[in-house]
């Protein structure tokens, strides 16, 4: 987020309880700021419907609208309404969580794990020299952190991406999306472990990791044992055909739960959301019987609360702090490059040996995308100090470019020169 007095997470919404303006300690609901966003988030996705060849994902479009409603410009909406605050807190959760339900750990265990692991590897080398040469030359606060920032790929934005494009089920989507999971997992721990909330260390926060990460395990073990269970499959299937949705229930249990122990303990509530998707996804195998569960399930997320984090990012987007000086708007295209040279050349050096070259570059740019993880991470280093409004800024600006440009060039790359798919008809030309 573009400001410092922006805060993710619980402790933000209840620090605004006691704010100028509640009454008796409770905070005043401002629906018509909420029925303000709907009506944007509904129709978006009508209106990029018209054009379905403008490369413009959803969520970019969101935080446009954001920043047209908010105080830059038509100042419609104040982005530090309680209401707002909560449906955007939890909506960062739920795209996180989702990210974590398309990961299967199952899925990463083969034998190309050992390159993927050093090609994010050579990713976090790169980040590291490129960003200690920026912050010896001023141009960021923290190295470190930029370099977590910018070793991240946004996995859920990739995956409807290659699903739609006929990809993820080719060998090279397969490849991508592994190693877009790993770029998804290993920042988020990453941020958790050295840019902490309080006084804790690194190792007392790999602790922490470490008993979430057991927690989650237990839950997926309970899962999985359940299901084996016909009494108990037999009991949840009646009840999830009623008004109960016990499966959603449960879902939003183990979420909230999870979200509850990280915070808990003293660790990121985006660490705990993801660790839940990936409990579930492990737990409860993914097939063709649960693709309405899963469905009902992601339907919670970007129905409503996801739309709404992605508008509320536009709300609080600080544009006046990106033009404030020439540097600070050069930071966005230098940001956009970094991303590719710091996903891109990996993918370029290393995966010669699985795919060809062009498909190496295809997911390299691929690769490149992100913009959930940069909206995450520049709010907790906002509220931690670590990065400044126009950096952050310009690190999100940078993120949604990543997002319109780098997949289309991706997918373009991966069709036109990419191994052809042997499950479709081929033509000769005459």
């Amino acid at each position: 987020m573009p400001s410092a007095d922006v805060r993710i997470g619980p402790a933000a919404a209840r620090a605004r309880f006691g704010a100028p303006g509640t009454v008796s300690g409770v905070p005043e609901v401002a629906y018509d700021d909420l029925f303000l966003i709907m009506a944007v988030a509904t129709a978006i996705p009508v209106l990029l419907s018209l054009a379905p060849r403008l490369p413009l994902p959803s969520a970019v479009v969101e935080i446009l609208a954001g920043i047209a409603l908010g105080p830059v410009v038509l100042n419609w909406i104040d982005p530090e309404t309680v209401t707002i605050e909560v449906f955007a807190t939890f909506g960062l959760a739920y795209l996180l969580f989702v990210a974590g339900l398309e990961l299967d750990l199952r899925a990463l265990i083969h034998p190309r794990l050992v390159l993927l692991l050093a090609a994010f590897g050579l990713t976090l080398v790169l980040a590291l020299a490129i960003d200690t040469v920026l912050g010896v030359a001023g141009v960021v606060q923290t190295p470190l952190f930029v370099a977590i920032v910018l070793s991240a790929t946004a996995l859920g934005v990739l995956t409807p991406i290659l699903k739609d494009q006929g990809l993820l089920g080719r060998e090279f989507g397969q490849i991508v999306f592994a190693a877009c999971a790993i770029a998804e997992v290993v920042p988020i721990v990453l941020l958790s472990v050295f840019f902490a909330v309080g006084d804790a260390t690194p190792a007392l926060q790999v602790v922490k990791i470490l008993a979430v990460a057991g927690v989650a395990g237990v839950v997926s073990l309970v899962l999985a044992r359940a299901a084996l269970h016909a009494r108990v499959t037999d009991r949840f299937t009646r009840l999830d055909k009623t008004t109960a949705q016990i499966r959603v229930r449960e879902t939003v249990l183990i979420l909230v739960g999870l979200m509850a122990i990280a915070g808990g303990v003293g660790v990121e509530i985006i660490l705990g959301a993801f660790v839940a998707g990936v409990a579930i996804a492990t737990g409860r195998r993914r097939d063709h019987s649960s693709e309405r569960y899963y469905e009902r399930v992601e339907a919670v997320g970007f129905g409503l609360f996801i739309p709404v984090f992605f508008v509320s990012t536009g709300l609080a987007f600080d544009i006046s702090s990106l033009t404030e000086s020439i540097w600070t708007l050069l930071e966005v295209p230098l940001y956009l490059a970094l991303m590719l040279i710091i996903r891109g050349l990996p993918a370029l050096i290393v995966y010669r040996r699985m795919l060809t070259r062009a498909e190496s570059v295809a997911a390299g740019f691929f690769q490149a995308t992100n913009l959930s993880f940069i909206v995450a991470a520049t709010a907790i280093g906002l509220e931690l100090g670590k990065i400044q409004p126009g950096d952050a800024t310009a690190l999100l600006a940078a993120g949604m470019l990543s997002v319109i440009l780098y997949p289309q060039i991706g997918s373009v790359i991966a069709r036109r020169y990419g191994t052809p798919d042997p499950t479709l008809p081929q033509t000769t030309p005459n």
